[in-house]
């Protein structure tokens, strides 16, 4: 007779949320068979970033769009590589970071996809890290020859109870002041006080000025 009252309950439940358009809480018989939200646009960014690095296939395709988004870069001529895979075609927010010698020659890019595609995000943050990071000084051709190349995506930002706990090396942040807003990412940042000072500075966040900072989990693809 319990069990009875129950599942008229949840279907209860089930009627008046749909009638008043919200989604129904998950019962205790959909949890049972596995139920689980769809994963959140960055969640899935994330796993797409796991799912190229884990399969060699799609490591060549990157390593291919990027040659061509290189070639862009500097005013060439260049197709993009034919049959790859469809999820180079979906947008997604990406950074792109160059290093040479253990030093930052730029980094440009952004949370959310501004771009059509991802290979697109790729050609047009890389020209930018290139070009317009005004950090850094202008990347000259002469430079490529041993320059590293890094993908990075971010999941959903995470609050942080203690700024101490974060490590510069190791996390990314997201520093927010109203409508402003910066992203540090791992490594350009060496002791947390600068790291603080730095993101600050991005957001233009000034003395005294409210602020929040969040832990962004990344994915950080090296391009071969």
């Amino acid at each position: 007779m319990k069990r009875r009252v129950l599942i008229l309950l949840s279907g209860v439940i089930f009627v008046v949320a749909a009638a008043a358009g919200l989604k129904p809480l998950a019962t205790r018989d959909a949890v049972a068979r596995g139920f689980s939200p769809a994963p959140s646009a960055e969640e899935e960014g994330l796993r797409r970033f796991r799912r190229i690095r884990s399969d060699p296939v799609l490591k060549e395709q990157l390593a291919a769009i990027v040659e061509v988004a290189m070639r862009r870069a500097w005013g060439e001529s260049a197709a993009w590589p034919a049959n790859a895979e469809p999820l180079f075609d979906q947008p997604l927010g990406v950074f792109v970071t160059l290093k040479k010698d253990e030093e930052i020659r730029g980094c440009m890019g952004s949370l959310k996809p501004r771009k059509s595609s991802l290979r697109e995000e790729i050609a047009a943050n890389l020209k930018a890290a290139m070009t317009q990071d005004p950090r850094h000084r202008r990347v000259e051709k002469s430079e490529l020859p041993g320059m590293e190349i890094y993908l990075t995506t971010a999941g959903t930002p995470q609050p942080v109870p203690r700024f101490d706990a974060l490590s510069p090396v190791h996390d990314a942040i997201l520093l927010k002041s109203g409508a402003r807003e910066a992203v540090v990412l791992p490594g350009e940042a060496r002791t947390l006080r600068y790291l603080l000072a730095f993101a600050k500075a991005k957001a233009g966040v000034r003395k005294g000025e409210p602020y929040q900072v969040f832990r962004l989990p990344v994915e950080v693809l090296a391009v071969d």
